[in-house]
């Protein structure tokens, strides 16, 4: 089984972006407690979601079967935040594969 995920660039602008232009990073709380950002993935093409919150089962992030959860903060290094949704995801796919393989 192959497996495809949306482009690293994209991801880590992404974060960029709501660093940016996040209102929730005007409050004091979510500037020392970070801002939970949950994203998903099917892992078979470039189709990714995204939510803020880590357990909504109404957003972006819900229609697909891989979820990644980071912490972001103001002063996060996006590419790093991006690595790490991959890890996840990657890790996530290979249960998924392994789980497959074991199954014929």
């Amino acid at each position: 089984m192959k497996y495809q995920l949306p482009q690293f660039a994209l991801i880590a602008n992404l974060f960029r972006g709501i660093q940016r232009n996040s209102i929730n990073f005007q409050d004091p709380d979510t500037v020392r407690e970070g801002l939970d950002i949950t994203l998903g993935t099917n892992g078979d093409g470039p189709e990714y979601g995204w939510q803020t919150g880590d357990n909504s089962f109404t957003g972006g992030a819900y229609g697909y079967r891989h979820w990644a959860v980071v912490t972001l903060f103001p002063t996060s290094d996006p590419a790093e935040v991006a690595r790490e949704v991959f890890e996840q995801w990657e890790d996530l796919i290979s249960q998924e594969i392994e789980f497959d393989l074991d199954g014929q």
